[in-house]
């Protein structure tokens, strides 16, 4: 069921149905935790401009999985649209937060 409703819900972000994809996909995630699945409701958020969503969707990833896949790249992309997200929300803690945790990953 969470496969079907994340192509649901990438292809309604495709089409700009943004409301209707994050829809989707906080519905896939009720049977799937999946960090790809968090990413793509960050992107849809951001897409409909409900950053504060996308950041706790971003955080989800970075902190649920730290000990676990994602990958450092995927925690890294993270990170870096967490640092910009926060800029754009005047979130100077935040930003600085970001900041060191993306000097702390290896590369």
């Amino acid at each position: 069921e969470s496969f079907v409703l994340e192509q649901i819900g990438q292809l309604l972000l495709q089409a700009g149905r943004y409301s209707l994809a994050a829809t989707a996909l906080q519905r896939a995630l009720n049977s799937s935790r999946a960090p790809s699945l968090l990413i793509l409701l960050a992107r849809t958020n951001i897409q409909d401009n409900d950053l504060p969503a996308a950041v706790q969707n971003y955080m989800q990833v970075v902190e649920d999985y730290s000990n676990e896949a994602p990958t450092n790249a995927v925690k890294r992309d993270c990170l870096e649209q967490l640092v910009a997200l926060s800029t754009k929300l005047k979130r100077n803690t935040e930003v600085a937060k970001f900041q060191s945790m993306l000097k702390k990953l290896p590369p």
